[in-house]
């Protein structure tokens, strides 16, 4: 019985949650040396960008201002979101997802209202430069 829940779980979990078929399995598996690089470069990032007054002409942050840690995971744009950093991995018509780094200094608070999944990878003790998250956006299904 008690796998049967599991199983029931997962499968609702994907009705919820589909994925998308760009977004390989293992798009959103990090190991702690790339979260902490992935959180010292995506900080770096802010900070060369928000100095940079000339490049500054919407959220869309400019690749030259991608770290070597960012342009792994081959994002398909990073966006200045609130003080934070928004690095998008998949965008199609179910759902945007990829990685959120939400900075000490922002006042902005994450919620599941935001981002109904959202799981943080940092752990206390690297939350110092910033919280990495993993997050889904879900879109709204065009009606006819």
């Amino acid at each position: 019985m008690k796998h049967l829940s599991l199983i029931l779980i997962a499968i609702l979990y994907g009705l919820v949650f589909p994925t998308s078929h760009a977004e390989s399995a293992d798009a959103f598996s990090l190991s702690i040396s790339q979260r902490t690089a992935l959180i010292t470069d995506a900080n770096k990032t802010l900070t060369d960008y928000v100095r940079e007054p000339r490049a500054h002409g919407g959220s869309n942050i400019p690749m030259q201002f991608w770290t070597a840690a960012i342009l792994q995971l081959n994002p398909l744009r990073v966006i200045y979101d609130r003080a934070n950093l928004k690095i998008v991995i998949v965008d199609d018509d179910l759902s945007e997802a990829g990685f959120y780094l939400s900075v000490p200094i922002s006042s902005y608070g994450l919620t599941t209202l935001d981002f109904p999944e959202l799981v943080l990878l940092t752990t206390q003790a690297g939350k110092s430069l910033g919280g990495l998250y993993r997050y889904r956006i879900n879109k709204p299904k065009a009606t006819k």
